[in-house]
């Protein structure tokens, strides 16, 4: 279960797909159920909504399927790369959230240097 609270916000692609004046009229905590998909190779931790989840378990089947009619059929087919997109990988973000700060902007107000 992941919050969605005021300060720190859920990504969009994990928030259930109800209507936008819904979504605002829901007070925060919002509580969102997500998978957390472990990157063992790479070290990393992502987290997969349930529709996406599901999308991924077709194409695992799919890739599935496809590598034993590979492994039944004749060596010529064999030879033959398995297409598609790999159902375990998962892209990573440009960035990385470290974490959060609230800054005061009222002080820029004020012309104190930056070296004192």
């Amino acid at each position: 279960l992941l919050t969605d609270t005021l300060y720190s916000p859920l990504p969009p692609e994990l928030l259930p797909p109800e209507a936008e004046k819904d979504r605002d009229a829901r007070p925060f905590p919002r509580t969102v159920v997500a998978v957390e998909v472990q990157d063992l190779k790479n070290g990393a931790t992502h987290y997969w909504s349930l529709e996406k989840l599901k999308q991924r378990l077709d194409q695992m089947r799919e890739m599935y399927d496809r590598a034993g009619e590979m492994a039944s059929g004749t060596q010529e087919e064999g030879d033959n790369v398995m297409t598609g997109n790999d159902p375990f990988y998962d892209r990573f973000h440009w960035f990385k959230l470290v974490g959060r700060a609230f800054v005061y902007l009222s002080n820029l107000l004020y012309p104190v240097p930056l070296v004192h």
